[in-house]
């Protein structure tokens, strides 16, 4: 969903969307929020970034997107985490591998997850775009504890708003 978005938007992102790969199966195969979840608010954030000057309305955005993108998800799927939409536990080796079996089996593009991709872009990309047609209002200066962690790790500006 990185991927689609970004290109939604026109944004190149391609180093970023290939360090997001960890994400997959709710966080490095953990189950926890799907990775599609994460793709969409990072693809958010870095149209944020792009598109406003000031950083705190960049990031007022990006917040507010993703709760947008959340909100449209859990519509469809009924919770944001990945071992609830795919009935698999991660962690479990027997689990995970019968799961890819089965995907490989009838073709990935038959699989639960490449299925829930496909209804939902359309609903991602509508969600994400409501951003440009709403007035956001936010506490001047707008904090986040992920932006203000990015940039204590030596994150770029960019990267504090993805």
């Amino acid at each position: 969903m990185f991927h689609l978005l970004n290109h939604e938007f026109d944004n190149n992102k391609s180093r970023e969307e290939k360090a997001s790969d960890m994400l997959a199966g709710g966080i490095a195969q953990k189950g926890h929020q799907c990775g599609m979840l994460w793709g969409v608010a990072l693809a958010a954030g870095a149209e944020a970034y792009k598109r406003y000057y000031d950083k705190n309305m960049a990031v007022a955005t990006a917040i507010h997107t993703s709760q947008l993108l959340v909100e449209s998800f859990k519509k469809r799927t009924r919770s944001a985490n990945c071992r609830d939409i795919a009935k698999v536990n991660w962690e479990s080796k027997f689990e995970r591998t019968l799961y890819t079996i089965k995907a490989l089996a009838k073709g990935m593009v038959f699989s639960p997850c490449f299925n829930l991709m496909v209804k939902w872009t359309p609903e991602a990309v509508k969600a994400a775009t409501l951003f440009r047609s709403e007035n956001i209002k936010f506490k001047q200066p707008c904090f986040s504890c992920s932006t203000e962690l990015i940039k204590k790790m030596g994150g770029s500006e960019e990267e504090s708003v993805m």
